[in-house]
């Protein structure tokens, strides 16, 4: 718990630092939901955009998927967005690629634990939509490519600064 409060901590302060330094309008940051197919359970999730200009997004999210028997994960994500599709001035569609690290908590009979961190390289789909002035929706799939594959369903809201 300690771990996830202080990757939670970096993960703000990261956020708040970054927004100081750049343009803040270009700044969402978010949070949701998200099942997990690898552990079979749902989690929650916080995230911070930046967009760099009207096709190319940076993200930065942490994921933490509640345990599930012996097996829990937190996942730090490292994306690009590319938005590909603009309708109109509520919709935006995007691709993602990047990187993840998984750090899986195993725990067995005897309430032993050990730890594992894999890397994983993700792909997958989003969108935004403005469902306020300030505020979006922005479902997500994601398919992680690591030791055990897996997918993640999530959906999260967004604060525009």
């Amino acid at each position: 718990m300690k771990k996830n409060l202080l990757l939670l901590v970096a993960l703000l302060a990261t956020t708040s630092l970054f927004a100081q330094k750049n343009d803040s309008s270009k700044l969402r940051a978010g949070f949701g939901t998200v099942y997990d197919s690898g552990i079979k359970n749902v989690g929650y999730a916080f995230n911070g955009v930046y967009s760099v200009n009207r096709h190319w997004e940076a993200e930065l999210s942490f994921t933490h998927i509640f345990k599930r028997k012996q097996l829990g994960n937190n996942v730090l994500d490292f994306n690009a967005h590319y938005v590909f599709v603009r309708p109109s001035d509520k919709l935006s569609v995007y691709g993602l690629a990047g990187m993840g690290f998984n750090f899986l908590r195993i725990t067995d009979v005897d309430k032993d634990y050990y730890t594992d961190t894999r890397l994983g390289l993700n792909v997958g789909l989003g969108a935004n939509y403005k469902i306020a002035d300030k505020l979006s929706l922005a479902p997500l799939l994601c398919y992680t490519f690591s030791e055990s594959g897996y997918t993640r369903l999530g959906v999260s809201i967004q604060y525009q600064f």
